[in-house]
């Protein structure tokens, strides 16, 4: 289309169309945000003498509150899965941790003592690459992150059954040994 010739009741019909069939409303909403900023650079370069970008609250999407458990949920849904799992679940739960840094934790990475997991590096698995252990993604992302006192003694008796030995060996790993994925829950 001639950018000039672009109106604003096209723009509301080409939105319509995007949500009605599917596509998800966080992403319509960056698509009309690109779209506005194409316009306004327009405007500024006086190819067109208004931005017909003119629909409120077009550019922000509406995201709904992403669930939560309850204390007792999280240790139901840690009774339901394989023993090897239950402590992920737990310290997801309790401590905030992303499954890439779980996924990543080495021996080392933990202090009993102390309670604490030290998060210094992160599994990201790419179609392009494959599976990657990489730094976070900022240096606020290298942290120490403390854990319930209640669950010290699970997570000794997990090091000592399931994670792999030596000071780097995995904390997690897949019901075959080897580097978690997420995968591995999709069949729990």
């Amino acid at each position: 289309m001639v950018l000039s010739e672009i109106t604003t009741p096209q723009i509301r019909r080409w939105r319509a169309v995007l949500l009605e069939s599917g596509v998800g409303e966080p992403t319509v909403a960056k698509a009309y945000q690109i779209l506005r900023a194409i316009m306004n650079t327009a405007v500024d370069d006086e190819l067109i003498q208004r931005n017909p970008c003119r629909i409120k609250g077009a550019g922000a999407a509406k995201t709904a509150e992403r669930p939560f458990l309850d204390v007792a949920e999280v240790f139901q849904l840690a009774g339901a899965v394989p023993a090897r799992f239950r402590v992920f679940i737990l310290l997801a739960a309790f401590t905030g941790l992303r499954f890439g840094e779980l996924a990543a934790l080495q021996r080392h990475d933990v202090d009993l003592e102390r309670r604490t997991v030290a998060v210094r590096r992160s599994l990201a698995e790419t179609r392009t690459d494959g599976i990657l252990v990489k730094a976070p993604k900022s240096a606020a992302g290298v942290r120490t992150v403390a854990f319930p006192a209640s669950l010290a003694e699970s997570l000794a008796t997990h090091l000592a059954v399931y994670a792999e030995p030596g000071r780097t060996g995995l904390v997690f790993t897949g019901a075959c040994g080897g580097q978690l994925r997420r995968n591995n829950f999709h069949r729990l």
